[in-house]
This record gives structure tokens, C-alpha cells and sequence, in this order.
């Protein structure tokens, strides 16, 4: 059987806040969300893309004119 599976913990940061989603997430719209904003937030502050910083605007901005 595979170790990673075995795991009580996941082992990286990242894989320990996933994992914290799946479990606070009433459903998989929510946890979806919390990844998106997460990922958002992240590409925002990394000097690599915060000059693209129009491309991380919200999604839901496209549902407000429907």
C-alpha cells in the first residue's frame, strides 16, 4: 500500500492547507473558492506576476453583468 496514503498529516504546507479545505468545505463550490482566492492571493504578491495583476480580478465580476 502507498505510504502517502498512510499519512495522518500531509507533509507540506501547501498539501496540509488543501487538505484543511477539503475538511472545512461544506461543498466542493466552497472549496473550489478557498483555492481560487488562495491562488489569487499568491499571484498577486509574487513579483513574478503582479504585473499581470488585471488577470486576477473575480470571476463572480463576469456573473454581476449577466
Amino acid at each position: 500500500m502507498d505510504a502517502r496514503i498512510l499519512s495522518p498529516m500531509p507533509a507540506t504546507p501547501l498539501q496540509r492547507l488543501l487538505a484543511h479545505y477539503r475538511v472545512t468545505s461544506q461543498t466542493e463550490r466552497e472549496k473550489g473558492t478557498y483555492f481560487e482566492e488562495r491562488i489569487r492571493t499568491y499571484l498577486r504578491y509574487e513579483a513574478s506576476y503582479a504585473d499581470l495583476s488585471i488577470a486576477f480580478q473575480s470571476p463572480t465580476r463576469f456573473l454581476k453583468a449577466a
